[in-house]
């Protein structure tokens, strides 16, 4: 019985070789809820931010953000993950960005 219930463990993500939030869920899972349930330019609150995926897809999707995370472990990737996020976004017109690159 209890196989029906079990689900195979995955390996977390890696971020600069760094494992990243025990919880982390997948940024296109979280944009595509974000342009579900907002507008551009609306504002997106994440007040658990661990790896700051929410924001990254707040970017991703032309949102604005307001993140708060108490692991400053969690707060120095997730600034990485939005610096990197928001250079993609910032690449000069002519690059075309398909969406399987920014996930």
């Amino acid at each position: 019985m209890t196989e029906l219930f079990e689900k195979p463990k995955k390996e977390r993500k890696k971020y600069d070789g760094d494992k990243v939030h025990d919880t982390q869920k997948p940024t296109q899972l979280i944009s595509e809820l974000i342009t579900d349930c907002t507008k551009e330019g609306d504002l997106v609150l994440d007040c658990f931010a661990g790896s700051c995926t929410t924001a990254v897809s707040a970017i991703y999707t032309k949102r604005n953000f307001i993140c708060f995370e108490l692991q400053e472990k969690y707060v120095e990737i997730g600034n990485k993950r939005i610096q990197k996020a928001q250079k993609l976004i910032q690449m000069p017109d002519g690059i075309l960005l398909e969406k399987e690159n920014l996930f």
